[in-house]
């Protein structure tokens, strides 16, 4: 089979890469090394990279020309800075919403009969927890906002145009080879590579923010099982990841502290706004569809974390998406004065 992955230098698309080929497929791929690092693009016989950007809809032919003859899209490149997002709207909302639809329209063009696009718990707002699938989306933030309209945009078009579209809610994704000199997100890279610098985590508000992890290597399996899924109704949702280890902000920098043997010491910060304190996703529906049973446990996938950065080396972080609004002083100051 022949499969197509955009974000492959990010976490999940390069877990995505690495896996479909390891099944023996052939991979074609696209990034444009802003989430990602060169050195995470898989190198490999079977995997065609390509670096382009695909908000860039003059490239529409170029990409259609290059998913000739893909079964399959699996699309997870975006901007995925949902609290940055209320100061920086238009970055933010480009890389995801006209990212979307540029790489659904080249990939109708180009006869792909499935795209599997990953949306955001952040689609689910401050809605009731558990999320579960048949919710409402209720976004707070531009980005949240922009991953519901993607998902609009794609249903309609492949409604159109005869192309499956299926959308993945992953739930706070981790492991190697995720971005960890990124300021505005990733929150247990960032710990990790502060403290293997020595420095204090940041933490904001009080840390009592819940948060329900999910380890990428389970994660690639359901991605796996979505790809010859019976689809029950167009845009059919899937929240990915387990739902059994909710914990605080502040006991992730606990364990992280504990794994790397240090004494825990806090920089604390003023709230973010619209930060939203207990997302929690349910795990039901692809247990009962798939029965999903995660295979790693939280500490096993900080772990993985902890081993990818020490190897890798802790690094300064990139301010790689500048700010757009800073007109309030609720700017979180890690931001505004770059001080992490």
């Amino acid at each position: 089979m022949k499969i197509c992955i955009t974000g492959s230098a990010g976490l999940v698309g390069s877990w995505l890469v690495e896996h479909f080929i390891s099944k023996g497929h052939t991979v074609i791929s696209f990034d444009n090394l802003v989430g990602g690092y060169s050195d995470s693009i898989i190198v490999h016989p079977n995997h065609e990279c390509h670096i382009l950007d695909i908000t860039d809809y003059t490239l529409i032919p170029r990409f259609a020309e290059l998913m000739k003859g893909c079964d399959i899209v699996f699309h997870c490149a975006c901007h995925a800075h949902e609290g940055f997002s209320i100061f920086a709207p238009s970055a933010i909302v480009n890389s995801v919403l006209t990212g979307s639809v540029v790489i659904g329209t080249a990939a109708i063009q180009a006869g792909v009969k499935r795209l599997i696009n990953c949306s955001s718990m952040s689609r689910y707002g401050n809605s009731t927890p558990p999320f579960t699938e048949d919710m409402t989306p209720a976004p707070e933030d531009p980005y949240a906002l922009a991953k519901v309209n993607a998902e609009q945009h794609l249903n309609m078009l492949g409604s159109i145009h005869k192309m499956d579209i299926i959308h993945t809610v992953p739930h706070m994704v981790i492991g190697a080879r995720q971005r960890y000199t990124d300021p505005y997100r990733n929150v247990v890279s960032i710990m990790t590579n502060l403290m293997l610098q020595g420095r204090k985590p940041v933490i904001y508000g009080g840390g009592l923010q819940t948060r329900c992890f999910s380890m990428i290597q389970d994660d690639v399996i359901i991605y796996e099982k979505l790809m010859n899924h019976d689809l029950k109704h167009q845009g059919e949702v899937f929240n990915i990841g387990p739902d059994d280890e909710e914990v605080t902000i502040l006991e992730v920098a606990e364990i992280i502290a504990e794994e790397l043997g240090v004494e825990l010491e806090v920089d604390w910060h003023d709230s973010r706004p619209r930060e939203l304190m207990k997302p929690h996703c349910s795990s039901d529906k692809i247990r009962e569809v798939f029965n999903f049973q995660p295979s790693m446990k939280l500490r096993d996938g900080i772990r993985s974390v902890i081993h990818y950065i020490r190897d890798r080396g802790p690094m300064p972080f990139e301010y790689h998406v500048d700010l757009e609004i800073d007109t309030k002083d609720n700017v979180p100051k890690t931001w505004k004065n770059k001080l992490l």
